[in-house]
């Protein structure tokens, strides 16, 4: 078994540099990793990143400097999944 396998694991600005490799390592490890990004493209791109290597997840589009956008994108994810095990904020 994986270490983070059956896992939510929401990481904030995960479409480039360190949150995209922490995205990726997740996914390795066997989370569901939700990818909070504020651009889409970049966010779909690391998502098509982990689909293509066997992982799993979700892109949200996210401005996380925006409060009320942050509490809806959370209010999504709470309606898509049970939980959230893990916060990665890693934008700032």
């Amino acid at each position: 078994m994986k270490r983070l396998e059956h896992k939510i694991a929401a990481i904030t600005g995960a479409g480039s540099g360190i949150g995209r490799v922490a995205a990726e390592l997740f996914a390795q490890e066997g989370a569901i990793v939700l990818v909070l990004e504020l651009n889409a493209n970049a966010a779909n791109q690391t998502v098509a990143a982990i689909k293509s290597a066997g992982g799993h997840a979700v892109a949200y589009p996210v401005d996380i400097s925006d409060e009320q956008a942050v509490c809806t994108v959370f209010r999504q994810i709470a309606m898509d999944f049970e939980g959230l095990d893990i916060l990665y904020n890693n934008a700032s």
